[in-house]
């Protein structure tokens, strides 16, 4: 380890609750019905801490606890160490592409597995949580741990990503600042940890705010009563959850302040229709691994419909995307999303990718416009253009149009390829249960709408949606669907 000390940001925040508010409920999970307060959460980091102080090490677990995977993420980083969280689904096949490659000492699951024996030490989650006993202090920490991250892969190979605590930490403080985050915060979060979503957003900003974090799998029955009940004041969570709530009702006052949803686009016909039904704000945002999560944010008293918000915490900048130098375009010019900062990466773990940085920015691949006021409206991904007959043409625009049909409840448009038109527009459609779907009505409401060139050329009816762990959808398995499924 490094000679110098480094501020110790997460463990620090830890202590200073674990003296202020020692008894009260840091992290909650409905799962297991565990409660741990801030002084007890402290002494599982401590005991931790000491487990792992004879080196610095390299440590991969699988998110399928979601009270290990929070202490887990807050004891290695504040230890010093080096984390890969490892989705509960990850395969055969890439747990051995990962191990390989990371080459982890200590191994936390409680799967067993062939490819997992081949690690030196492997470590039951109970006998981490519950069995370790600090027979000493600590001491002083040196240097900071770092977590390793791959990304979703929605266009190729999932890409290495190596981020530092002060890095998670630096952002987590901005998510504060944009939620204006009090000590009598309740989050309530859905999401995985072994993404980067749920540490940053939820689990840091809640400790850095002295609140409360309430990890739960999502269900559609128990959401109001879980939040009604828990007190939940925001939750985070992703379009899909809120395009369920949709078909709920709740009737009585909710302490909800706000919901904050990312990870995916979310249409401005079902925040309209949600905020009307709930009266609760949906917070739009945006993000990527690169950034440590956080890139851009809306504030509840302070946002615009269809748009993710304003930059937090980082510069941002919009780009033209057929030039390979740093051209900044003007306001309402759609072109691609460019940013950097203390919590953007320089560059990727792996080599080969040197072309998404130009002159200390990374290059994020989607695609958007900045209005007068510095509010961020994205339009797409750049490996998403479709080219038809010359045309360029955004599926997030088609996407945007489709989900305003009655009966449609989420919408993803692809290119297929055409040997004379290059390619062709086409749309997968999850529709709302047992609507009568009219094609006539459809396409006279369609042409209405959209330019005959943007028009889908075929329209795909699936019951759900093919997701990466980010919950994105997964467009390169649609465009492996395409000639599976009937046209109408």
């Amino acid at each position: 380890m490094e000679s110098s000390y480094y501020n110790k940001n997460l463990y620090s925040k830890l202590e200073f609750w674990a003296i202020k508010n020692p008894n009260k409920t840091f992290i909650y999970d409905t799962q297991s019905s565990i409660h741990l307060s801030y002084f007890e959460t402290k002494n599982i980091v401590d005991n931790i801490i000491f487990y792992l102080s004879d080196k610095k090490h390299t440590i991969m677990f699988i998110d399928e606890n979601n009270t290990l995977s929070s202490i887990l993420w807050i004891a290695a980083l504040s230890g010093g160490h080096r984390i890969i969280p490892l989705h509960s689904q990850v395969s055969e096949a890439d747990l051995e592409k990962l191990i390989e490659y990371f080459n982890p000492d200590l191994f936390i699951t409680n799967r067993t597995s062939d490819i997992i024996d081949k690690v030196k030490t492997i470590i039951k989650e109970e006998d981490l949580l519950y069995n370790l006993k600090k027979s000493k202090s600590i001491g002083e920490i040196r240097d900071e741990g770092i977590v390793y991250l791959t990304t979703s892969g929605s266009t190729g190979t999932p890409k290495k990503i190596a981020l530092k605590e002060s890095q998670l930490y630096n952002t987590a403080l901005n998510v504060v600042k944009v939620h204006e985050s009090k000590e009598n915060d309740v989050c309530l979060n859905f999401l995985s940890f072994s993404h980067i979503n749920a540490p940053v957003i939820a689990l840091f900003s809640t400790l850095i705010s002295g609140g409360t974090i309430i990890n739960s799998k999502f269900s559609k029955t128990n959401f109001w009563k879980i939040t009604t009940e828990l007190k939940v004041t925001w939750v985070n969570a992703v379009p899909t959850i809120i395009n369920i709530l949709l078909e709920t009702n709740h009737n009585k006052k909710s302490n909800i302040g706000f919901i904050r949803t990312g990870s995916a686009p979310i249409s401005k016909n079902i925040i309209t229709k949600f905020e009307k039904k709930f009266d609760i704000p949906i917070i739009e945002t945006y993000g990527a691994t690169e950034s440590c999560s956080q890139i851009t944010a809306n504030n509840k008293n302070l946002r615009k419909i269809g748009s993710v918000g304003k930059p937090q915490g980082l510069e941002l900048i919009i780009c033209n995307k057929d030039k390979d130098i740093l051209e900044e375009l003007d306001s309402n010019t759609v072109g691609e999303v460019c940013i950097k900062g203390f919590s953007v990466i320089k560059k990727y773990e792996d080599k080969g990718f040197e072309n998404n940085f130009i002159n200390g920015f990374f290059k994020t691949g989607d695609l958007g416009y900045k209005d007068k006021d510095g509010f961020i409206f994205l339009t797409g991904r750049k490996k998403d253009i479709i080219i038809s007959k010359g045309e360029n043409i955004y599926p997030k625009e088609i996407e945007d149009t489709l989900i305003k049909y009655e009966g449609i409840n989420e919408v993803a448009v692809i290119g297929e390829k055409d040997d004379i038109l290059g390619e062709r527009v086409v749309a997968f459609i999850v529709l709302e249960d047992k609507y009568d779907f009219k094609e006539e009505h459809f396409n006279n409401w369609i042409e209405a709408r959209l330019s005959k060139y943007k028009i889908p050329h075929k329209l795909l009816f699936v019951e759900d949606f093919p997701r990466l762990r980010s919950y994105k959808i997964d467009k390169m398995k649609l465009r492996e669907y395409i000639d599976d499924k009937k046209t109408i």
